[in-house]
């Protein structure tokens, strides 16, 4: 069996073909798009898609995690972090009364925990880690 190909172009090599039309045995191919998407306008789609997905993850990665326990010394210990495992270590403290106004301060010290007296009236302990990573734990949701 004889197999011919007949062509209206005369070439003197593949390497003169475009490659976005041609294959690798200089047989055009029809790169025919469905409803008219070009490849600028997927690509843009992909990257934006890709960039939210990393913003995504990069907050959850910063999500602030803290607990909050009565001790037998008449102190509360709160112990905090990050969701990605990093340390609290430096990250500024706040015990606030009822009207906002700061009790006691300071900073989670290099294992994450800070500890101050127990308050006798109702107070709200701040974890401030900036950036809109604000924590509030509530007298009565700290364990006794």
């Amino acid at each position: 069996m004889r197999c011919e190909a007949k062509t209206n172009t005369t070439l003197t090599s593949v390497s003169q073909l475009p490659l976005s039309h041609y294959n690798q045995k200089g047989v055009k191919r029809e790169m025919e798009r469905p409803h008219g998407i070009s490849m600028r306008k997927i690509l843009f789609v992909l990257t934006y898609a890709a960039i939210g997905v990393f913003f995504a993850w990069k907050a959850h990665a910063q999500t602030p995690l803290m607990h909050c326990q009565e001790t037998d010394r008449g102190t509360v210990l709160c112990e905090a972090g990050f969701a990605d495992g990093a340390s609290a270590a430096g990250v500024p403290m706040q015990v606030l009364d009822d009207s906002g106004a700061a009790i006691a301060e300071g900073v989670m010290d290099i294992e994450g925990q800070y500890e101050f007296q127990k308050p006798e009236s109702p107070f709200t302990v701040r974890f401030d880690a900036g950036q809109g990573l604000e924590l509030n734990i509530y007298d009565e949701d700290i364990e006794d």
